[in-house]
């Protein structure tokens, strides 16, 4: 331009073609930046995606994080890649191995990781450019002296976390010193931190839920295991205790006193021994190996059983009892010990606290269930057998009814406690009802009577 082969300055017209030439190069440069930023911007995005799925793919966080390393080193274009995990006190719990630096340069590491993820950026160690303000000087020159000792030119300092915790870091290495580290690839390296911090959350999380999970059942295995123990323990000693008082009773020749003595020890044993034969029941409902296998049965005979079983208190305490059943039999999924230990405590917990005068009912009602082949139609539901016993007694206050179903919880009601019982009766009718795939169901207040219903899942279902 400055010297044309004409000798001449360019007229317009060559200026107008001069100015489309360098525009057009202009756009040619501006088109393979773009390229290029696109194409970096893919590579980290798929370095993200593969980094991600080995950090979710895997309850060994430290294997995944293992794992990581290739996607990480090729999407970035690094040359090595430490990552690092933190324990609650900062210390390092975990990842891929560490570089053989000093501790000292290690606290200061998680120090640096802790402040970049308050403040959501990296840290950039080059010896051409102003590294963390974060970072003070004397840690700067060591950290250099630290890189160029390993082999490094550069390094980038990613904080990994979870909302505001910061769980790690992860350190990306280059021996190029002319290979920079770009605004796209500092963005993208603490997505990716994020997405693996979260992974390390999570691992944390199920690790934690496991353990507590395998301290609950040794704890229910020890209960089960005590509960059976003591249970048998106490059942012989009690059946020779029977035995003799038995035998004592039986004589011509005892006082009053004694007699009556006796008396009280025999009810007080007896006492003792529904109590251990609670335990035993409640130690086989909670022992899967122990638990009989449910079959096809028809139902009228236990609440027969029940029925019959209580007739004598309810002639005592003056209560009348009515027994509504269809005339069909009514088949339920059940075992016939389960379904009647059940029923008679229910029944006869329905007697024990209605006063004189009133009433037990036990009613059956058959649920309408799926229409008849091979296939029910969508929204059909499975047929259920509900079983209700309703008195007049004293009713359950609603504070009572959450816990009723648990072990050994008696009513806080004075005039329920004035009555003998375990606390265990209705805990192992719940326990009976659910391994047979039901439910019990209770609607009570205070002084307005109570009606326990038991839905047991039919032959269909």
């Amino acid at each position: 331009i400055d010297l044309p082969i004409s000798g001449r300055r360019p007229d317009a017209t060559q200026r107008d073609l001069l100015e489309r030439y360098a525009t057009q190069a202009e756009r040619a440069l501006q088109n393979a930046f773009a390229r290029e930023a696109l194409a970096q911007r893919l590579r980290l995005a798929e370095a993200a995606r593969r980094v991600v799925q080995l950090a979710v793919s895997r309850p060994d966080i430290d294997a995944a994080l293992r794992e990581c390393s290739p996607a990480l080193l090729e999407g970035f274009r690094s040359d090595d890649v430490t990552i690092r995990t933190y324990g609650d006190d900062l210390a390092d719990t975990g990842g891929t191995t560490p570089r053989p630096i000093s501790e000292g340069l290690r606290a200061v590491l998680r120090d640096l990781s802790r402040e970049c993820w308050t403040a959501q950026e990296v840290a950039v160690l080059h010896p051409g450019r102003q590294l963390s303000p974060r970072l003070a000087a004397g840690h700067r020159d060591e950290m250099l002296a630290s890189l160029r000792e390993l082999g490094y030119a550069s390094a980038m300092l990613v904080p990994m976390g979870a909302g505001n915790r910061c769980l790690g870091h992860l350190i990306l290495l280059r021996r190029n010193d002319d290979l920079r580290w770009t605004t796209d690839e500092q963005v993208g390296a603490l997505e990716v931190a994020r997405d693996i911090g979260q992974a390390v959350l999570a691992s944390r999380n199920l690790m934690r839920e496991q353990r507590l999970v395998a301290e609950l059942r040794e704890l229910d295995t020890y209960k089960t295991e005590l509960l059976s123990t003591v249970s048998h323990e106490l059942k012989n000693p009690l059946g020779a205790i029977t035995g003799h008082l038995e035998l004592v009773l039986a004589s011509e020749e005892l006082s009053r006193d004694l007699a009556f003595s006796l008396g009280a020890m025999g009810r007080a044993t007896s006492r003792i021994t529904r109590v251990v034969e609670d335990l035993l029941t409640l130690a086989k409902l909670e022992d899967p190996d122990a638990r009989e296998s449910a079959t096809d049965l028809d139902l009228c005979p236990a609440l027969v059983a029940a029925v019959d079983g209580s007739a004598f208190l309810a002639s005592q305490r003056g209560v009348s009892m009515r027994l509504e059943l269809p005339d069909d039999p009514v088949e339920v999924c059940g075992t016939p010990e389960g379904l009647e230990r059940v029923f008679a405590n229910l029944v006869s917990n329905a007697v024990k606290y209605t006063p004189r005068g009133g009433s037990v009912v036990v009613s059956v009602e058959v649920a309408p269930g799926a229409p008849e082949g091979p296939e029910p139609e969508v929204g059909a539901h499975a047929p259920e057998v509900t079983v209700s016993v309703a008195d007049e007694g004293i009713g359950i206050s609603a504070d009572d009814q959450a816990r009723l179903f648990d072990e050994f919880f008696r009513s806080t009601n004075p005039a329920a406690l004035a009555e003998p019982g375990t606390g265990l009766g209705l805990a192992i009718s719940a326990r009976i009802v659910e391994t047979l795939g039901g439910r019990i169901e209770v609607d009570s207040a205070l002084d307005e009577g109570s009606t326990f219903r038991v839905v047991l899942p039919a032959p269909r279902a």
